[in-house]
């Protein structure tokens, strides 16, 4: 299961959503689809089945799964980004929004980053975004696909000014290669100028 999140109804009921997808060993996924929480058996329930394999349709279309993040547009419509580490999916931060596909739209996410200075591309393999208050940007922390030294990917730390890292050069994620020590240091040090004693 992936994509939990929280979202209203057209009645303003909050319902816990989230995806699914259905694996066959090796690791052959042959179904996915949407699941909701069911205050009558305490437990995720099927809610819709999107995808099933057959020579027709042989891969998983895409769908809201991954890390979500709601973000609010110019017009005052609020969204909700679907991904993992980057948006590859939106869809208006409603219920009826999220169990209707023709309202999804998929995203063009970046494929690759450029690391500090420019010198080295950066392929993302799993992480999340986050929209920062004290950074004012959107931040990421994400593992590097196949990276150097390690071939299990390096951790990497990016920021932009818009969830899906596209809408100018500032907009685009800019990875930092960094370590959790790093990560923990620096957020100590933002909640420290934030919370002084």
């Amino acid at each position: 299961m992936s994509g939990y999140t929280t979202l209203p109804d057209k009645a303003g009921k909050i319902r816990l959503v989230g995806s699914y997808v259905k694996i066959k060993p090796p690791m052959d996924a042959y179904e996915s689809g949407l699941c909701v929480w069911s205050e009558e058996t305490n437990s995720f329930v099927q809610h819709k089945v999107l995808w099933k394999q057959d020579a027709a349709q042989p891969k998983q279309p895409p769908m809201p799964s991954g890390h979500p993040a709601l973000w609010k547009d110019e017009q005052g419509r609020e969204w909700i980004y679907f991904g993992d580490p980057l948006p590859v999916l939106r869809c208006l931060a409603t219920f009826e929004a999220w169990e209707d596909s023709t309202q999804w739209e998929n995203l063009q996410r970046q494929e690759s980053l450029m690391g500090t200075g420019g010198q080295e591309k950066v392929v993302p393999h799993s992480g999340s975004i986050a929209w920062n208050a004290y950074r004012k940007r959107w931040v990421s922390v994400f593992m590097e696909s196949f990276g150097k030294p390690s071939v299990f990917g390096e951790l990497w730390y990016a920021e932009a000014d818009h969830p899906t890292g596209h809408g100018g050069q500032r907009s685009k994620y800019s990875p930092i290669r960094t370590t959790p020590s790093t990560i923990r240091d620096s957020i100590q040090s933002s909640h420290r100028r934030a919370h002084p004693s």
